[in-house]
């Protein structure tokens, strides 16, 4: 018994191989489009700050990167609960 290649046969893999890349395709497009709302919101949570520090050979300037959480903002105190 061997398989033989009909034009039934072949338009049958034709239609799942369409449908396979198609639903691969659209779950690709859902993960890139999470991707980019998940970029966009760090991107505006983040800011740059320049600092002046010193050094025992004097004044200095490095670059620190913050990251502000979307959810609590900096000027939000952690309370204990009593």
């Amino acid at each position: 018994m061997s398989a033989i290649a009909t034009p039934r046969r072949y338009m049958a893999f034709i239609n799942t191989y369409q449908s396979v890349y198609s639903n691969k395709k659209a779950k690709i497009e859902q993960r890139q489009h999470h991707l980019q709302v998940y970029l966009r919101v760090v991107q505006q949570n983040l800011y740059i700050k320049t600092i002046l520090g010193t050094k025992k050979s004097g004044p200095y300037y490095y670059t620190q990167v913050v990251f502000i959480s979307p959810y609590v903002t900096p000027h939000q105190k952690k309370t204990k609960k009593p």
